[in-house]
């Protein structure tokens, strides 16, 4: 699964899109919140997410290091790393 913002983008076009950029490193910023709120709810959260220290420290990159956001970094965790946790939250929706 490809996250709809992306899907029919190249990273060029994406580096060329400041308006696109900025929703989904935004989006990215709740994402790592969402993940740090829910480990308070559920500790457990954090065996059964892959790379939940890395979500959270992007969060955290994009909240306080806006001026440096390496937007190939940000393409690269939507391409190769967000299918992966959609997949994973998937998987814990029933419960």
């Amino acid at each position: 699964m490809k996250p709809r913002e992306t899907a029919n983008l190249t990273l060029e076009q994406y580096a060329a899109l400041k308006e696109k950029r900025a929703a989904v490193t935004h989006m990215l910023e709740i994402v790592g919140e969402a993940m740090r709120r829910a480990i308070e709810i559920d500790a457990t959260i954090e065996t059964r997410i892959t790379n939940v220290a890395e979500i959270i420290g992007t969060r955290n990159r994009i909240a306080h290091g806006y001026d440096r956001i390496n937007h190939e970094v940000i393409w690269r965790i939507v391409r190769d790393d967000l299918p992966i946790l959609i997949h994973e939250l998937e998987a814990l929706l029933p419960e």
